[in-house]
Formats: structure tokens, C-alpha cells, sequence
């Protein structure tokens, strides 16, 4: 019996183990472990952990050699949510200090972390694993205090764990590490929970655990950790801090375009905007070819007024076409047949306003106003005809240039708030409403300056700078409102930046209103021929003397001294202490003004009466002027010829 049933021992022992061996577990067959898992979770001040672990264990079975398997819990227990969704952002995965592959998904609720790439397993042996990761939303923001519940080692281990640590470190306060107010740790599988952890604070206020018995497969190590309010942010509360952040990053890059707008409007102004420096011209003996006292105070002001009115008729006057005289306050002016051929295509227009049909005398007083003003009307039109070319603003483009890049740098500083999309148009909006609002307080100050200047016609004077004050108070009252919603949205600092930017482009619309090319070369010899007349001497480099200072020099050239503000230096340079006998009879009777108030010690002085008259009947009239008598008739006695007749008319 014996020798029969032998046989069949022999042959199914050896059946029955292999079978049994290839049953077993995989850490059966080897000796797979994890020596050590230490973990170390610093807690940043906005909530966010970032946790360093490392891993020494020992591979000699199949299982551990091919890779490994760390599973994360999602706080949120979402199912199927991607790892970026589950706050979860792995930094780094090194093994025996070389990068590791590895890859992540999502699966039940968890994230599955497989490290190792597959077909190149581990050699046996000892290896170190590191693993670095961000995750978030893992705080419980309670009523009384902040508290982390943590699983340490993760729930999908199938090796057991020898010894696991954590350490866990709060955000620095102002050089002291906040206490913590609870510490608690359990091990074991599911809700199936032991001690078996010891715990404490260090002396550098870090959490410390460490399980006192080894974790047995899928067992896991879990610990809490409680600390005052205050120490970390909520979720909420950093992401408004993020949004902070950003806003103040795209106000930091307005700042940025601002900066650059001014130095545009700079680079431009100095290389076309900048008018001639005094310094760097020569005295002009003579006014440009072609350019009355009205063109000239026109091309260098860029704006009519009423003093390049009486410039032209003024000039009219010199050239012999009309002679005036002062009654009282009033002025009568008188057509000569002379001098028609010097004048200026305006000075013609101007006479033949005031001097329709055969009507040669002309009464500057409050009946003649419209008069006056359709002449007014006509010289500003004829000039603006005969520098069409001229005075076309060459540097317009530019200065849009610069308004473009004011409008993005508004934008710009009012953008990154989510709750206000519209910000940055109402931004753009408000910086082309401040640029309007300064363009009309410049008209409120002009008419506030010619009532401060005036010598007559004070009273309508002020009645229009009052109107114009009036009328400009709703516009300044919605600059203000403006302002102020912009505040709101958007912040007072990008408020008054966007202000800021308004008034930049308001200056350098002023500065850059001067011409180019030959509008520019133009400009030079007037300014030139304005430091003649201010100073009455010619430059080093003229070829021709200055001409001898007569009477007839200081008439010439009277007109244009008036159109370019230096009628005082003009005036005073002829007037020597003891003129001689024959040039003071010469100054006292000039052939083309009559009147008491012309002082042969101080030519000129009588240019300010008439200049406030006339500037006073060229204002609109008055309701009560306008329910005056008509317009007396004017003195028609000795025929005069037909003004389309006169010489130089043909």
C-alpha cells in the first residue's frame, strides 16, 4: 500500500505549493515594505498645503519594483473630478534623487498617483521616493478656530508601513509661529480607528506625529490640527486677494502707459511742438514777404481776436486808405483815395464792409456795431482763406497719437475688477469728458481775462465771462459725479489718474498747435522780426544796417508791433528825452490819425483808447442797445469814389 500511494505524494506536492505560491499576495512573496513615510505639510498663509513626503522602502517583489500607487482623497469627495478640480498639483517626483514618471487621474472620489514608468521595474533593493505637491481647500474654516483633518499616508497602500511621521507647519506671524489649540491622530482601516500615535509641539511651533506600531496594508494614518482664527485666509477671503493683486497689477501698467503718454507728448513736442527759443534767433529787419499785421498775429497766435482786427484796420490807416479821428469817446474814420495798392487782400474786405456804395465816412459808435462786426467777420474770413494751408495743424496727428495711447492707458488702470466689466469704458469715457470740461474752462478763463483787460465796455464784458461761467457749471458738476462713480468702480487712485491724463492731453493740445515745414520756417522770421521790434536792433549776421529811426519807420511798422505785442517797446525806443524840433512836429501830426490824446513824448499811448473802443463795439449788443433808434445816418458830404474803383482795385 505503501509503494503505491508514494508515487502520487511525489507527484502532487510539488502541484500543490506551486499552487499555493502562486495564491500568495505579492508582498509574500518578497519582503516588500516601506521602512519609513515622513511627511512634512507647510501650511501658506492664503490655506493652501504644500506637502513634501518621502518614502524608504524596500522593492524586491514584482509589485513594488514596477511602481507605485498614491491615492488622494478629494476634500470635496466629488467623484471623477480632475485633479487640477480637486486642488491637487504634484511639483515634483523624484526617485533616489532622479525624476520619476508619473501620472494622475481621477477615479471614485480620489485621485490615483502612479509613479514608475511600466516595462522598466526597479531594480531590487532600497529605494527613496520624494514627492511634492500642492493641494487646497483642505481647511475647515469653523466659527472658533481653523482646524486641518489630514490623511498622512493615503487609503491605498497594499505594503505595510513601518513608521510614518508628519510634521506640520503653520505661516510665521510677525516673527512668532501661532500656537495650536487642539492636536488629535488616529491609525487604522476605515472607521475602524486606533491611537497607537504619539504627538507633540516642537520648540519651532511645528505639529509633530508618528505612529508607534506599523500600519498594516491599506491601513492609514490620519491626524487633526486646530489653531486660532486669523492665522490663515479663507478660500473666499484669498481669492479677493488674488483679485486685489491683479487690479493693482493693471493699475501698476496704467501707471506704466501713463508714463509712456508723457513721454510720447515730450518726444514729440520737442522734435515738431517747440516754438523757436528766443536765444536761437536773429532779429529780423522786416516782416515775411506777404504777411500783413492781421496774417502775422493770426499764423502766430492760431486764433482771430479782436485785436487782429484793429491790426488790419490800423494798417489801413498807415498806408494812407483811411484816416482816423477822435471825437470825445467816439472815433470817425474817413475813405482816402490813396494806398489801395499796398493793402492786404483782408484790409480790402474790411473797407469795403465799412464803406459800402459811396459812403466815405464811417462813425465808430454803438449805432455802427454790426458795421463793424460784419467787417470783423470779413477780414477773420479772408484770412483764414489766405493761410488755408498754413495753418493746418501738421502736428494734429501726433497729438492724436498721444490721445490714443491716454485712452489705452485708461482703460488700462480702470480694468481687473470682475465686478466692474464696464470700468475701463467709463474710464475711456471720463478722460474724453475731463479733456471737454478743460477745453471750456479755457474759454471761461479767456473771458474772465478780456474783462480784466478791458478799459471800456466792462460791464457787457462781465455779463458774458458771468454767462460763460453759468453755463459751464453743469459740465464741471458731471466732471465731478463722474469722478466720483469712477472712484467707485474702479478706485480713487485710477480716478485721479484718468483725471491726470485728461489734462495732459488738454496741455499738449495747446502745445502742439504750432505748424510745420514751412509753416514753421514762416513762424521763425516772425518771432524775428518781433525780437527786432521789441529790442530795435538787427542781428550780427544782417547784411543791412538797421534803418535809421524815423517817424515814417516807427508808422510802418506800428501795425505789426500792435499784432505782436511789443507796441510799448516799439514805442518807447522813439521816444528819446529832447526829440528835435522837426521829428517832434513829425510825431504830432501824423498824416493818418487826429486826436488830443497822441503824446509826441510817448508814441503810441493813444493805440489803448482805440483798441478798447473798437473792441467794445465789435461785442454783441445789449437787449436795451438793440431797442435803440436805428443807425444815424452817416456824413456823406464830398463824393468819394466807389471803393471797387479805387486804385489797386481794378
Amino acid at each position: 500500500m505503501r509503494d503505491r500511494v508514494r508515487p502520487h505524494l511525489l507527484f502532487w506536492t510539488p502541484c500543490l505549493l506551486g499552487l499555493a505560491l502562486l495564491f500568495l499576495p505579492s508582498s509574500a512573496r518578497g519582503d516588500d515594505r516601506i521602512l519609513a513615510f515622513d511627511s512634512v505639510v507647510r501650511v501658506a498663509e492664503d490655506g493652501t498645503l504644500k506637502v513634501t513626503e518621502n518614502l524608504r522602502l524596500v522593492a524586491e517583489g514584482d509589485g513594488a519594483r514596477r511602481g507605485l500607487l498614491r491615492v488622494f482623497s478629494s476634500p470635496s469627495r466629488e467623484a471623477a473630478a480632475p485633479p487640477s478640480e480637486m486642488g491637487l498639483e504634484v511639483l515634483e517626483v523624484l526617485r533616489d534623487g532622479e525624476k520619476e514618471p508619473w501620472r494622475a487621474e481621477s477615479r471614485g472620489g480620489t485621485v490615483r498617483l502612479f509613479l514608475g514608468e511600466p516595462g522598466r521595474p526597479a531594480p531590487p533593493g532600497v529605494h527613496t521616493y520624494l514627492i511634492s505637491y500642492r493641494t487646497a481647500g483642505q481647511i475647515a474654516f469653523r466659527p472658533d478656530r481653523d482646524e486641518l483633518r489630514w490623511n498622512v499616508t493615503g487609503c491605498g497602500w497594499t505594503l505595510p508601513v513601518e513608521r510614518a511621521t508628519c510634521r506640520v507647519l503653520l505661516p510665521e506671524d510677525s516673527g512668532e509661529v501661532p500656537p495650536f489649540l487642539d492636536l488629535s491622530a488616529t491609525t487604522g482601516l476605515g472607521e475602524d480607528r486606533e491611537g497607537d500615535v504619539s504627538y507633540r509641539v516642537d520648540a519651532d511651533g511645528s505639529a509633530a506625529f508618528e505612529s508607534t506600531r506599523t500600519l498594516q496594508p491599506r491601513e492609514d494614518l490620519r491626524v487633526t490640527a486646530s489653531w486660532p482664527k486669523g492665522t490663515v485666509i479663507s478660500s473666499e477671503e484669498a481669492a479677493e486677494r488674488l483679485e486685489t493683486r491683479r487690479g493693482h497689477g493693471w493699475f501698476l501698467g496704467g501707471c506704466a502707459l501713463s508714463v509712456l503718454t508723457l513721454l510720447y507728448f515730450l518726444g514729440v513736442w520737442s522734435r515738431v511742438g517747440r516754438p523757436p527759443r528766443p536765444e536761437s534767433l536773429t532779429p529780423r529787419l522786416a516782416p515775411p514777404v506777404d504777411f500783413s499785421p492781421a496774417a502775422c498775429r493770426l499764423f502766430r497766435r492760431r486764433d482771430f481776436d479782436g485785436r487782429t482786427f484793429v491790426c488790419a484796420l490800423l494798417d489801413g490807416a498807415v498806408k494812407g486808405a483811411l484816416h482816423l479821428r477822435r471825437e470825445g469817446e467816439d472815433y470817425v474814420l474817413e475813405l482816402r483815395d490813396q494806398g489801395w495798392e499796398n493793402l492786404a487782400p483782408e484790409e480790402t474786405g474790411l473797407l469795403r464792409s465799412l464803406f459800402p456804395g459811396t459812403d466815405k465816412v464811417f462813425r465808430a459808435c454803438p449805432p455802427g456795431g454790426p458795421a463793424l462786426r460784419d467787417a470783423r467777420d470779413r477780414v477773420r474770413a479772408a484770412l483764414e482763406k489766405g493761410l488755408e494751408d498754413l495753418l493746418g495743424d501738421s502736428n494734429r496727428g501726433w497729438w492724436r497719437g498721444g490721445v490714443l495711447l491716454s485712452l489705452l492707458a485708461a482703460g488700462v488702470l480702470t480694468a481687473g475688477r470682475p465686478e466692474a466689466p464696464w470700468a475701463p469704458l467709463l474710464g475711456a469715457a471720463f478722460l474724453a469728458w475731463t479733456l471737454g470740461v478743460l477745453g471750456l474752462l479755457q474759454k471761461v478763463r479767456s473771458r474772465w481775462s478780456l474783462w480784466w483787460r478791458a478799459s471800456e465796455g466792462r460791464t457787457l464784458r462781465l455779463l458774458q465771462a458771468l454767462t460763460t461761467t453759468l453755463l459751464s457749471l453743469p459740465f464741471v458738476v458731471g466732471e465731478v459725479l463722474g469722478a466720483g462713480l469712477l472712484s467707485q468702480e474702479a478706485g480713487v487712485p485710477a480716478a485721479g489718474t484718468v483725471a491726470l491724463l485728461g489734462g495732459l492731453d488738454a496741455v499738449f493740445r495747446r502745445l502742439l498747435a504750432t505748424p510745420g515745414g514751412r509753416g514753421l520756417r514762416i513762424l521763425r522770421q516772425i518771432e524775428a522780426f518781433r525780437l527786432y521790434l521789441a529790442c530795435g536792433k538787427g542781428g550780427p549776421g544782417d547784411r543791412d544796417k538797421p534803418p535809421t529811426r524815423t517817424p515814417e519807420l516807427y508808422e510802418r511798422f506800428l501795425p505789426y508791433a500792435l499784432a505782436l505785442d511789443a507796441e510799448r517797446p516799439w514805442g518807447e525806443s522813439f521816444a528819446p528825452p529832447a526829440p528835435s524840433p522837426e521829428v517832434a512836429r513829425r510825431i504830432e501830426a501824423p498824416f493818418w490819425y487826429e486826436g488830443e490824446d497822441f503824446d509826441p513824448t510817448l508814441p503810441g499811448a493813444f493805440l489803448p483808447a482805440l483798441e478798447g473802443r473798437l473792441l467794445t463795439l465789435l461785442q454783441p449788443p445789449s437787449p436795451e442797445e438793440e431797442a435803440r433808434t436805428p443807425r444815424e445816418e452817416t456824413d456823406t458830404e464830398g463824393a468819394a469814389p466807389h471803393i471797387d474803383d479805387a486804385p489797386g482795385n481794378g
